[in-house]
C-alpha cells in the first residue's frame, strides 16, 4: 500500500475495499489479500497521486467520486475520465476543497460535506448548491497558516460548518454531524434545528463532535 495513514474506507459492489490515503487510492483484493495503486493503475488519475483521499463514494458501477484535501473528483472508470471541482471565488464552486464525506440521497442527489460547508451538486450544471450553519470567525487562509500541519485542528472556527457525516432518515430529513453538533436539516427549504451539548440537560447529548449517524432497528 502507498502509505500507512488511512483517511476513508469503503466496499465496493465486487467487495473489493477501497481505502484513501495521505498517497492516493490503493484498493485490496479480500479473496488475495493483494494490494494495488488505483491512481497508478489508471493513467489518467496518475496526476492526482499524492493527493489526501479523504472520502470515497461510488455513484453507480462505474462512477466514483474522491473526496480530497484539495477539491472532489467525479471519476468514470468505464472511460478513465475525470472531473476535479474545486473551491473559486465563481459563485456556484465547492464551498471549500477539503471533502470529507459524500452521500447520496433517496432522490440520488450528490451531497458533499467539507470544512466548511454542505453542498449540493446539481448534475445538468456541474455546480454546487452550499448549505452554512455557523458563521465563520477567522479566514481559511488565516486558519491553514496557524496550523499547516493539521487542517482538522481548531475546531472553534468552521466547527458548526465541518460535516462530518450525513445521514437521511425516512422521512427525508438529513441528520448532520459536525464538529460543534448535530444539526437535523429539511433539505427541500433549507431549514434546520440544531442539538448541542448542554451541561444542565444530564438526557441531552453528551458531546459536541459528531463523528457518524447510524440508525438501528
Amino acid at each position: 500500500m502507498g502509505n500507512n495513514r488511512i483517511w476513508s474506507l469503503m466496499a465496493d459492489d465486487k467487495n473489493q475495499l477501497w481505502i484513501g490515503t495521505d498517497n492516493g487510492i490503493a484498493i485490496i483484493n479480500t479473496q488475495t489479500d493483494e494490494f494495488e495503486n488505483y491512481f497508478e493503475k489508471h493513467s489518467s488519475l496518475a496526476k492526482l497521486k499524492g493527493n489526501k483521499v479523504l472520502s470515497i463514494f461510488q455513484e453507480s458501477s462505474a462512477i466514483f467520486w474522491f473526496g480530497t484535501s484539495d477539491g472532489v473528483v467525479r471519476y468514470d472508470s468505464g472511460n478513465d475520465k475525470y472531473e476535479l471541482f474545486s473551491h473559486s471565488a465563481t459563485q456556484n464552486s465547492l464551498s471549500n476543497n477539503v471533502v470529507i464525506s459524500i452521500f447520496k440521497d433517496h432522490n440520488k442527489n450528490i451531497w458533499l460535506g467539507t470544512l466548511d460547508g454542505l453542498n449540493k451538486f446539481n448534475t445538468e450544471t456541474n455546480s454546487f448548491t452550499s448549505y452554512f450553519f455557523k458563521e465563520k470567525i477567522f479566514s481559511e487562509k488565516n486558519m491553514l497558516r496557524q496550523n499547516p500541519e493539521n487542517i482538522f485542528s481548531i475546531v472553534n472556527n468552521y466547527g458548526g460548518n465541518t460535516i462530518r457525516c450525513i445521514y437521511e432518515d425516512e422521512e427525508g430529513f438529513f441528520w448532520i454531524g459536525t464538529d460543534m453538533e448535530l444539526i437535523i436539516l429539511n433539505p427541500s427549504d433549507g431549514k434546520y434545528i440544531n442539538y448541542k451539548k448542554d451541561l444542565i440537560n444530564p438526557t441531552g447529548i453528551n458531546d459536541h463532535f459528531i463523528r457518524s449517524v447510524f440508525r438501528d432497528n
